[in-house]
């Protein structure tokens, strides 16, 4: 989640507006850019908390009000006085806002009065989302338990469907408590465990379709906003839509420009550089057999480097031996709606 301000309110009206930003200790937490102008607070983890010393309250409090935003499932705030761990005044619910710059203001009722106080706000997660993940892991070990004593293949081929449906839920989580946080050399993150776990379940063309589709839709509304955002505040913008297809000697990698400057193209396998291409080329051949990580980054006219792409996994040349979702590196993929 994403915090912009505290407002306080007493019976005659806003008493304070504290800026996120103006904390003077923290752990965790970076600031981030704010499209209600300045900065806010973001890259909030679970643990992480904010102190403000010296706020000085010249009447009684009765309403405090934080303007949030939140693109993941969200957690709950809470408000101490005196230290980390004095007394809670308020805690609030924050829940998804439909993007990390979609603010809202959220006010409870406290009660605080008149004088000068230490507030320590803390960020901590929904009490379903911890139990949703401690209940996928236990269900996860019981399966894994199941299939090491079966030896029918049509049970053993049914359990594998189960485990890979929870343990895409527990990706889902993990992915939705930490994308937040994520920095562009983050990516792809949980994203390809959780991709490929939806391929895990299915069996025909026509199921892989319509997988691809929910992901595609579900990737777009939640995730390819983050990906912009990281994209535009880069001094060299570093190549989208990266894609490597396994052909019978090795990969076939492919991209798309997103510098405006570019003039050298750069093409790693398992981060070391095998190709240099003109600005003309959007693909290269290489010649590779294993499995292979591949990403490209760029060069402008003035030799500043970009940022490597977001990796994209292979089975290039004689190593693909069926297990054809390791080549879908999904997060690399976004680029389907424009990453």
């Amino acid at each position: 989640m994403n915090i912009q301000s505290l407002s306080f309110a007493g019976k005659h009206g806003e008493l304070m507006k504290i800026d996120a930003v103006n904390f003077q200790e923290k752990k965790g937490t970076k600031n981030a850019p704010s499209d209600e102008g300045g900065e806010c607070v973001g890259y909030i983890m679970a643990g992480d908390w904010l102190k403000y010393d010296q706020v000085h309250f010249k009447d009684d409090v009765s309403f405090i009000s934080l303007r949030v935003a939140s693109a993941s499932n969200g957690g709950i705030i809470t408000i101490s006085v005196g230290k980390l761990d004095g007394p809670i005044i308020a805690s609030i619910d924050v829940k998804n806002t439909e993007g990390w710059q979609t603010w809202k203001s959220l006010t409870v009722p406290v009660k605080i009065d008149k004088g000068i106080y230490s507030l320590y706000v803390s960020f901590h997660p929904f009490n379903d989302i911890i139990q949703a993940n401690k209940l996928a892991e236990k269900q996860l070990n019981t399966i894994d338990s199941c299939m090491a004593v079966v030896t029918n293949l049509g049970q053993k081929k049914r359990l594998s469907h189960l485990r890979a449906r929870i343990a895409g839920a527990k990706h889902h989580i993990a992915l939705n408590s930490e994308f937040e946080k994520y920095q562009w050399t983050d990516l792809p993150g949980q994203m390809d465990s959780w991709a490929r776990s939806f391929l895990y379940r299915i069996d025909d063309i026509s199921s892989f379709g319509n997988i691809m589709s929910t992901q595609n839709r579900f990737v777009q509304q939640n995730y390819v906003e983050k990906i912009n955002k990281l994209r535009k505040y880069q001094r060299v913008k570093a190549p989208s839509h990266v894609t490597a297809k396994g052909t019978q000697n090795g990969a076939l990698v492919t991209w798309r420009n997103e510098e405006p400057g570019a003039d050298i193209f750069v093409v790693c396998r398992d981060g070391k550089e095998i190709a240099s291409l003109p600005i003309s080329a959007n693909q290269y051949v290489d010649t590779f057999n294993g499995k292979a990580s591949y990403t490209v980054y760029v060069i402008d006219t003035d030799g500043n480097r970009s940022l490597p792409s977001i990796p994209y996994y292979c089975l290039a040349g004689d190593a693909d031996n069926g297990d054809s979702c390791y080549c879908k590196s999904f997060s690399s993929d976004l680029g389907c709606s424009g990453t």
